[in-house]
């Protein structure tokens, strides 16, 4: 991941898929944005945190093919060695 302004702890999120897109939810490690209304929280996100979008970002292409082959070659006989490999 591309390094973010003054960040060095660990971000973790939750990747899937809605309506055939990827999507990702960052669980924790984000910026604190306050606990003001949800419309203030988004509008400093998008003005102050720019580089923290920027860098979660910029993984989508790699999990989108991670995505692709999982749904090309899909292992459901609980012996996923290939899906293993591929996200070890």
């Amino acid at each position: 991941m591309a390094p973010v302004r003054g960040a060095h702890k660990k971000i973790r999120v939750i990747d899937s898929h809605t309506g055939g897109e990827p999507t990702r939810v960052v669980i924790g490690g984000g910026p604190e944005l306050g606990r003001d209304a949800l419309s203030a929280r988004r509008d400093r996100f998008r003005s102050q945190y720019d580089d923290f979008r920027a860098a979660i970002d910029a993984q989508a292409p790699a999990l989108l093919q991670i995505y692709k082959d999982l749904h090309a070659h899909p292992e459901i006989s609980q012996h996923e060695e290939r899906t293993s490999a591929l996200l070890a």
